[in-house]
């Protein structure tokens, strides 16, 4: 049964744009439904690593906390282990101060729901001091797909499996319903702890459903991180005559520049990147969920390329492979892209009618958490 006029709390994983593009897209879907966000918290990597988009898309400001980060190699083109366990280690008394203001929030606000978009100082903080009821759902991709009999494992060793397993267990305590989002149709399951996980198609903002697709000739390309240019720019070499628009996160990077004619950097802009994806001909990017997702509402392929030492991104790659999106790359070098388009076939309409479906569900099971 619906229930009207909940009080809802965020607490947001700041790691990237996925899962705050996702709290974004869950924020705007109660809002039309009457109920009322009442906070947002978003765990930061970096300090002002929120961008401005989301710091505005939300009804009410986000405050923003120290949260987990996962830290790159030297040349910027890795995740290194050994830098984020240094980096996270040595902030571990700010990481009990942010879980302490977590408590605070909730206690002040006294949601009647607690929306954790796999931020690890969130569930830790709610398993330790939710106020009498308040409850939570743990919403996120593939990480709460982990062990499900139809997903085959992250391609990964003992150790880190072991690590994903634990970081997915912070996210979401035990008791708290887990919403896995999927690139493809998948059925609901259960975990060895016996909780439920319920498996819905992504969660889109509205600027995304509302974007009209057009045909175009360039190709849109998103780097996670920076140092990755260099091996565009040397396969751009090969292929001057191919429009190539990238979007990086170099500091100091002016708004728009030409690393050579015809391969066009711009510094993150989500209109500006919205806009080409909608009018590329084929996006090649590093393995995040939710850009996979958004091309495929607009009907584009995908190349993506998993960044190395990063397990979610690896995995991402393997379930963007099997839905059909597009292909897996190991270097940023969209010559394979460029040989797969002729064969891409995508039932668009299919993907489209899903994501509706699952947004009318998605509404339900935050009303039913909250009972």
């Amino acid at each position: 049964m619906s229930r009207s006029g909940l009080r809802v709390l965020f607490v947001v994983n700041g790691e990237g744009r996925g899962h705050l593009a996702q709290a974004l897209a869950v924020s705007e879907l109660i809002e039309e439904a009457g109920h009322t966000l009442c906070g947002i918290w978003v765990g930061e990597g970096a300090p002002g690593s929120v961008p401005d988009l989301f710091r505005k898309g939300f009804a009410v400001p986000p405050t923003s906390f120290p949260s987990l980060r996962l830290m790159p190699g030297r040349a910027r083109k890795s995740i290194s282990r050994f830098a984020t366990l240094s980096h996270n280690a040595l902030r571990a008394p700010r990481y009990w101060g942010a879980i302490r203001h977590l408590h605070a929030a909730m206690k002040r606000e006294r949601p009647d729901l607690v929306v954790n978009f796999w931020d690890h100082l969130g569930g830790v903080a709610f398993a330790s001091g939710a106020p009498a009821g308040t409850r939570m759902l743990a919403i996120s991709s593939l990480h709460y797909l982990f062990d499900h009999p139809d997903v085959p494992p992250p391609p990964a060793g003992g150790a880190e499996l072991g690590m994903f397993r634990l970081l997915n267990r912070l996210t979401a305590p035990p008791g708290v319903p887990r919403v896995a989002l999927s690139l493809r149709p998948l059925a609901d399951a259960t975990d060895v702890l016996g909780r439920v996980t319920w498996v819905l198609p992504p969660v889109l903002r509205g600027a995304v459903l509302d974007a009209e697709p057009e045909e175009g000739e360039h190709l849109l390309v998103y780097l996670l991180h920076h140092g990755l240019a260099d091996d565009l720019a040397r396969w751009h070499e090969t292929r001057p005559d191919t429009l190539v628009h990238v979007f990086w996160d170099r500091p100091g990077a002016p708004e728009r520049s030409e690393l050579r004619p015809n391969l066009i950097c711009h510094r993150l802009s989500d209109a500006l990147f919205l806009d080409l994806m909608r009018s590329c001909r084929a996006i090649v990017t590093t393995a995040g969920f939710q850009a996979v997702a958004e091309a495929r509402w607009l009907g584009k392929p995908v190349m993506v390329i998993p960044t190395r030492g990063h397990i979610e991104q690896r995995w991402n790659a393997q379930e963007t492979a099997a839905s059909g999106a597009g292909i897996v790359g190991d270097r940023f070098d969209p010559t394979a892209l460029l040989d797969y388009l002729p064969t891409h076939r995508a039932d668009t309409a299919a993907y489209r009618a899903w994501v509706l479906e699952g947004r009318r569900r998605l509404l339900g099971l935050i009303e039913h958490s909250a009972a």
